[in-house]
């Protein structure tokens, strides 16, 4: 499985600093907001995570690098795919 990293807003490759119409900048900063499968806390910029697949609506699940053995409460640790 491999890692990836959200780059942050106004960097080379990231998003926008000002709110924008873009589609790229919309899906990065949608990403970086999403909960962490295991801990809850949003993913963010900068920092290495990765995609466990996705939920049942479409949306992408997403777990920080440095939490795999955390797993918030109500959260089936077999539902890790």
């Amino acid at each position: 499985m491999g890692c990836y990293i959200l780059p942050a807003p106004g960097t080379k490759t990231g998003p926008c600093v000002a709110p924008c119409d873009h589609k790229d900048c919309a899906e990065t900063r949608k990403l970086a907001a999403a909960p962490c499968f295991h801990c809850g806390r949003a993913i963010g910029y900068d920092v290495k995570m990765h995609f466990l697949g996705k939920d049942d609506d479409g949306n992408h699940r997403l777990a920080h690098l440095t939490c795999p053995g955390e797993v918030r409460p109500g959260v089936r640790v077999d539902a890790v795919a």
